[in-house]
């Protein structure tokens, strides 16, 4: 019996890739990302993720914002961009608190950036209405699947329900997105 050992590339492959077959791709922060080819999959992302760490980012800065339409703030994000067209998942969170004016809903939203046009891909209430918010007071929210281009930039941007009545201030904010599968060449 003869055991066929398909190595792990370090890149896509020069021909169509065989079941099975690894390879190892970097991140765009410094680590690798291992995924391994399903022939079985009927769409375009066959690159399964199977190991390496997220594509994340965190801003401790405590800023404020009086802003009814979502803005960035002076500390813009925090952004991470996508190296590679894939299908991914989103995690982001904050640690939100009112500043002045009356109660208000304060807001956390992931943006995506593509060829300079910015829209708006999930939003979570992070002060008030409690969604996402854990005891300890920061605001988590999650969305997938994601379908992203390579360069997509996702970056969290902020709001309020009561514009300059309400100084909201957002810190110790972070996003964090991993990939599921991705397109091959």
């Amino acid at each position: 019996m003869t055991l066929l050992v398909i190595p792990t590339m370090r890149a896509f492959p020069d021909r169509v890739p065989r079941n099975g077959q690894h390879i190892e791709l970097p991140n765009k922060q410094g680590s690798w990302w291992e995924f391994v080819y399903d022939s079985s999959i009927t769409d375009a992302y066959k690159w399964v993720f199977i190991g390496g760490a997220d594509l994340s980012n965190y801003i401790a800065t405590d800023e404020a914002e009086s802003s009814a339409p979502f803005v960035d703030l002076a500390t813009v994000g925090p952004t991470v961009t996508t190296p590679y067209s894939g299908i991914y998942e989103c995690f982001f969170g904050e640690e939100p608190y009112l500043a002045s004016g009356s109660l208000a809903t304060s807001q956390v939203g992931v943006v995506r950036q593509r060829a300079a046009v910015f829209t708006l891909m999930h939003a979570i209430d992070s002060y008030l209405n409690f969604i996402g918010v854990v005891a300890d007071g920061t605001a988590t929210g999650m969305f997938t699947p994601l379908t992203a281009v390579a360069g997509d930039e996702y970056r969290l941007r902020y709001a309020n329900s009561a514009g300059a009545a309400t100084s909201s201030r957002h810190r110790k904010r972070w996003i964090s997105i991993p990939p599921k599968r991705i397109i091959g060449p």
